[in-house]
């Protein structure tokens, strides 16, 4: 029971760091929109929709 409690609590710090991947490409897309490039910022916010999980919260 500790060894898997253990395991959970070292887990938790990589599941978060996975998540700057998908903010990245936000926050790519989104300078991309301040500068008025529509066309490529919806290109990349259409590909970021894609990738992320429809249970992801």
């Amino acid at each position: 029971m500790k060894k898997t409690v253990l395991l959970l609590f070292l887990a938790i710090p990589f599941l978060g760091i996975s998540q700057t991947d998908y903010l990245s490409l936000y926050q790519e897309a989104k300078q991309l929109a301040e500068k008025n490039q529509v066309d490529a910022s919806y290109v990349k916010f259409k590909a970021l929709e894609e990738r992320i999980p429809k249970s992801d919260t």
